[in-house]
């Protein structure tokens, strides 16, 4: 019987996923972007000190220098006089810890990150003709930031994917269930996650469970229909574990989320439960699945839209009625 039911799991998820993939896999090669992408990670290890390239830097980078210098190596200024020697410091550490070294071996090229991204900005141009395609600036952020956003851009830290074994991710104290996530598979998940949030934002008409979950829910229809061809655990950041999980106890979740009546809770502290990364998601056993919240989002967003097949992405990402979707939804896991 233990094996019948691991073979129902695997076969689930496996139909869902083809699905989804079936659903959202369109030919969109007629579609034109001019996916733009820059080295900064490279151009940092220019010979010769980092003030004499700053106004190379500053013409070819616009306002992601400041950005860069202030707020993700925070450094101050790029025309300030302790730049150049912060620099060059931080230059050492990527050199003397290997760092640089490390980078060059898992990504000698980003040939292949640069195919998919093409591929996915063109699924977004396609549901979103009037929205602009930002620009790529690869770089290192010392470990900090994984993936940053401007306007017009996304900044992506070739540092924070290295692999979940790199050793200096364990020596600097990322949990084990971040660095899992610290991997070039998920480079493209993030940077399509990150620009999502920030061009389509969360606007909060009542400020409960149920919103940050449908909003959430959004966003990973916007990942489905412009990934449809990435495995779906990398998509919610599980496991496949995780996600077989998930998938056999959707029913469980939403029967405790209703049954506790956190759906509508306003409570900080519930919410990051549920919506929050972390290992596993609190109220339920530590072999769960995180983020709950958001999973559940997921299901209704989908049922929504099965609903409303006539409906477009751009209609969806304009639709801030929470309980509206909801309701509409006639989820039923």
């Amino acid at each position: 019987m233990k094996t019948l039911n691991i073979f129902l799991s695997i076969f689930i998820l496996f139909f869902l996923s083809a699905c989804q993939s079936d659903k959202f896999d369109i030919d969109v090669s007629h579609v034109e972007i001019d996916l733009e992408i820059l080295r900064f990670d490279q151009d940092l290890f220019d010979e010769g000190d980092a003030s004499e390239h700053v106004p190379k830097w500053q013409e070819k980078y616009g306002h992601f220098l400041e950005m860069y210098s202030y707020k993700i190596v925070q450094l101050g200024g790029a025309n300030e006089q302790h730049f150049s020697y912060g620099m060059a410091e931080f230059k050492r550490f990527l050199t003397d810890n290997k760092v640089q070294e490390a980078v060059g071996a898992e990504f000698p090229d980003l040939d292949s990150i640069r195919q998919e991204l093409n591929q996915a900005f063109r699924y977004y141009k396609h549901y979103f003709p009037e929205k602009d395609v930002p620009k790529i600036i690869f770089m290192y952020s010392g470990f900090n930031q994984s993936v940053v956003t401007d306007s017009g851009l996304v900044a992506v830290s070739l540092d924070k994917y290295l692999g979940a074994n790199y050793d200096l991710y364990s020596q600097m104290g990322f949990d084990n269930y971040l660095r899992r996530k610290m991997d070039k598979k998920m480079m493209v998940v993030d940077i399509m996650r990150a620009w999502f949030n920030m061009e389509f934002e969360f606007e909060l008409a009542v400020d409960n469970m149920l919103s940050y979950m449908v909003y959430e829910g959004k966003i990973q229809y916007l990942l489905n229909a412009c990934l449809p061809n990435t495995p779906a655990p990398l998509k919610f950041g599980y496991s496949e574990v995780k996600y077989d999980w998930a998938v056999r106890n959707e029913k469980n979740m939403w029967d405790y989320m209703v049954e506790h009546k956190v759906i509508f809770s306003s409570e900080r502290m519930d919410i990051k439960k549920y919506i929050g990364d972390a290992p596993f998601t609190a109220p339920f056993m530590n072999i769960s699945a995180p983020r709950a919240g958001v999973w559940i989002g997921a299901g209704i967003v989908h049922a929504y839209m099965d609903h409303f097949p006539d409906k477009t992405l751009q209609q969806l990402m304009s639709e801030h009625d929470y309980q509206n979707i909801l309701t509409l939804s006639k989820y039923k896991p």
